[in-house]
């Protein structure tokens, strides 16, 4: 009788191990599984994993850079519109990829769409606001717009967090301080530029205009006014020979003696 007992005990616990065992495979295999995302975009469904949100990623990256080299406008609204679907599709499968916002912010901007522009580029300065290319992207918006102050700020703050060998970010940064007056701070950053692009290919970037320099920094003399005459020689002649064509000799004949005078 009780070596029966034990023998129940004994399966009991097996049939116990065992169920924890699958219940344990069960839950690893289920944290191992690539979950699939199903988005709707423009009435049509996309089924999405991790993997694919990089490939749609890299689609919509190519999309921009035709969009720079294109001249087609048509074609450059095609490509815009093809990022910014791409780019929306990975952002509804994951709203933390904070590329995908930047995309998004930057295709806004582009399209003129301030307002959806500057609530991506929010969101992504709330994932992090340290990355570089956030700040750089946030600054291209404020330049566009004229907004001098708050790009510059942008732009030194991708050029502090790892963009400082940028050579786009180096010649805007001059180029926002020569507008900004603030020459010395051009120069800086234009030789960093010129001296990366001469490491990496030989050649100089083209130097900022000199006349461009000095626009914003030296105040022209304005050109003082002439003194008023009492008549002008080229319009004596045409009203006298507009009074010969008119066979009117009496009103012809002291346009010209003004000048025989």
């Amino acid at each position: 009788m009780g070596s029966t007992i034990v023998v129940e005990k004994v399966a009991m616990l097996k049939r116990l191990f065992l169920l924890c065992f699958i219940f344990c495979l069960a839950q690893n295999t289920v944290w191992s599984i690539d979950v699939n995302s199903t988005i709707e975009y423009n009435r049509h469904l996309y089924t999405l994993s991790k993997s694919d949100e990089y490939a749609f990623l890299r689609k919509a990256d190519s999309c921009i850079k035709a969009w720079e080299i294109t001249k087609d406008s048509a074609l450059k609204q095609k490509y815009l519109k093809d990022a910014l679907r791409y780019y929306y599709i990975v952002v509804k499968s994951d709203n933390s990829n904070i590329k995908a916002h930047i995309g998004l912010g930057r295709v806004y901007d582009l399209m003129g769409e301030d307002r959806y522009a500057r609530m991506h580029f929010n969101y992504a300065y709330n994932i992090d606001n340290k990355n570089p290319m956030l700040n750089y992207r946030y600054g291209d918006y404020y330049y566009r717009r004229k907004q001098l102050n708050l790009a510059q700020n942008y732009y030194s703050r991708a050029y502090r967090y790892g963009y400082s060998k940028n050579i786009d970010l180096n010649d805007k940064l001059a180029k926002t301080y020569v507008k900004l007056a603030e020459p010395q701070k051009a120069k800086q950053h234009q030789k960093v530029a010129n001296a990366v692009y001469n490491l990496n290919y030989g050649v100089k970037v083209e130097p900022l205009k000199p006349e461009v320099k000095v626009k914003n920094l030296i105040v022209e003399k304005k050109p003082e006014k002439a003194l008023p005459t009492k008549a002008k020689p080229d319009r004596a002649v045409k009203d006298a020979q507009m009074y010969k064509s008119l066979e009117d000799l009496d009103h012809s004949r002291p346009m010209y003696y003004l000048f025989m005078k």
